[in-house]
């Protein structure tokens, strides 16, 4: 088998080559790769090596990253050379025997192979495992070809008092309310197809999570969300807490739709909606998205750090840009624009026009043709009125 050395980040791997792998468009096609590797996904994986640099900033423990869904280990290896820590181990592992191999070869050719440690295992049976072994588990990440959530019980489990988790879901048709029974059988949540569909796919993602964590007595913290084309990547600090965990619960909700697929108000659990509901999408998280001081510290990292992408940097300020605005859910701008026959405005000029009626305002990056802000609908039709210069 043809091989080549390739370069992400601050590691250096050995990925197979051949024509074969090579779509019509000329990119690879990862599933048609004789072990599994994703060059696409290399911004997922900044992700993961800002957002560890970050929990560790903030004074977190991590002596130990955790991948049990390792493919040939570019994740973990990343890890030991990118992070903060230098004295971190990593435990990977993956079904096919010849990823394993991937992994051990790229290990030592970054000089990495006393600190990761892979074998060929299922991937809940290794965190279990782990945990039985009794192996300090401070960070671990969840990043399976479609849903995540198969995977919940057993991570939740194997980690320690406290610990960093990062969640990868590509099963979006499901998440956003395309595939409404799936929706419903894998995460136990009804989802409709609203405006902002895809941020209802990360609130129903870290729902789940914190569901699931909470019957096994863990406090869930979403820290960070990230939307990106064919994912959503959701990174928490979970902690052994029975209190906590029904803190946690308590943020859990229903959001009312109406009839045009836009947030009329969210309920918490337990709640009773007034007036009623035409559609409630949920249980699903309704609480914060984002941790402010933890975003701003991996965009710090993003400008420290030489290994990452400019995209992924570019991400974060994208999402600095929204965070601190308090608004579920974000307006599509084209179908408001539809309804009211008019042009898009430019979306400069329709934030400044909302930000001059008093509210906030922001692009999001879960939408290219959305906007974040706390005016209601009325306000944002006014404004862009007003923007199309129709007012």
């Amino acid at each position: 088998m043809e091989e080549k050395i390739a370069r992400e980040g601050r590691a250096l791997f050995y990925i197979p080559i051949s024509s074969s792998y090579i779509r019509k468009d000329g990119k690879i096609e990862p599933s048609w790769m004789p072990v599994f590797y994703n060059p696409y996904s290399a911004i997922n994986r900044d992700m993961t090596i800002l957002g560890l640099r970050a929990y560790q900033k903030m004074g977190e423990r991590t002596r130990t990253f955790v991948e049990p869904l390792s493919g040939i280990c570019v994740r973990s290896i990343r890890v030991l050379l990118e992070t903060l820590s230098d004295d971190i181990f990593a435990y990977a592992s993956d079904i096919d025997s010849l990823a394993i191999d991937y992994c051990r070869r790229n290990a030592e050719l970054n000089n990495a192979q006393t600190r990761l440690f892979s074998e060929r295992s299922d991937a809940r049976l290794f965190m279990l495992k782990l945990d039985s072994d009794q192996v300090p588990v401070d960070s671990v990440d969840i990043d399976p070809y479609g849903s995540p959530i198969y995977y919940f019980d057993s991570a939740i489990k194997s980690i320690g008092k406290r610990a960093f988790v990062s969640l990868t879901a590509t099963d979006l048709g499901a998440l956003t309310g395309r595939y409404g029974d799936t929706a419903l059988r894998r995460y136990g949540a009804r989802i409709y197809e609203t405006q902002f569909s895809k941020e209802v796919g990360a609130r129903v993602l870290i729902g789940s999570f914190v569901r699931a964590a909470s019957y096994l007595e863990r406090e869930v913290e979403p820290l960070f969300v990230f939307y990106r084309e064919h994912f959503i990547k959701a990174l928490f600090r979970v902690e052994r807490s029975k209190s906590g965990s029904v803190n946690a619960a308590k943020r859990l909700g229903f959001l009312c739709i109406n009839e045009e697929g836009a947030l009329t108000s969210a309920i918490p659990l337990g709640d009773v909606p007034e007036g009623g509901c035409k559609k409630m999408v949920g249980p699903l998280w309704i609480g914060k998205m984002w941790n402010r001081d933890f975003v701003l510290l991996m965009k710090e990292e993003s400008i420290a750090h030489d290994g990452i992408l400019p995209e992924t940097s570019a991400a974060i300020s994208s999402i600095m840009g929204e965070m601190d605005i308090e608004a579920l859910g974000y307006y599509r701008v084209d179908e408001i624009c539809s309804s009211l026959k008019v042009n898009v405005p430019r979306f400069q000029k329709l934030i400044e026009a909302l930000k001059q009626m008093g509210y906030s305002a922001s692009r999001t990056h879960f939408d290219r043709k959305g906007i974040r802000t706390n005016a209601p609908i009325s306000d944002v039709k006014r404004a862009i009125l007003s923007s199309s210069g129709k007012s």
